[in-house]
């Protein structure tokens, strides 16, 4: 690492104090580097903007997970430690960015198939968001002693969660 931070530093260096063509040289040399990473950050930019309700539905149920299972661990289970509570919020973190970079791809593969990109753009983000929610929704149970949420919203998500049936949200009246 510190050859590389060397080596860009002396590009930047070729670039102030160097000939015409050493600073060529040094700005393709920075140029080749810096175009990928720059293109990919733009990408994220631009996909993050468009997708803003969708990035911000998500952090919120992280951060609500967060928050509910810090008091769960500090209050009830009593098993709270800053170590364990900030490797659990980054593997969840983790784990969300990854799936949503998996799914977003898929969706990306399958965008010519109008229908089945967004049936699948539908399912692949509930399952996005109802990772860090389950766990919110069960740690804001055990926080309020099984108030909230009602004991058959957990089982008709966690019914989802096990077989993706978004059958399992309609009434028992609807079907009849």
């Amino acid at each position: 690492m510190k050859t590389i931070l060397s080596f860009i530093l002396l590009q930047f260096i070729t670039i102030a104090d160097g000939s015409v063509k050493e600073k060529l040289l040094s700005s393709s040399i920075i140029a080749f580097i810096t175009a990928p990473l720059i293109y990919i950050f733009d990408q994220l930019s631009i996909w993050t903007i468009e997708n803003s309700t969708y990035v911000t539905i998500v952090c919120g149920a992280i951060l609500t997970d967060w928050v509910f299972g810090s008091i769960k661990h500090l209050f009830f289970t009593r098993t709270f430690s800053w170590r364990n509570n900030a490797a659990g919020l980054t593997l969840k973190i983790a784990l969300v960015v990854g799936g949503v970079f998996l799914f977003e791809s898929f969706h990306f593969i399958v965008q010519e198939l109008t229908w089945i990109e967004q049936m699948l753009k539908i399912v692949t983000r509930l399952v996005v968001f109802i990772y860090p929610a389950t766990s919110a929704w069960n740690n804001m149970a055990i926080v309020s002693n099984g108030k909230f949420p009602p004991k058959k919203w957990l089982e008709k998500v966690d019914a989802f969660y096990n077989n993706l049936d978004l059958n399992k949200f309609k009434n028992k009246k609807e079907e009849e």
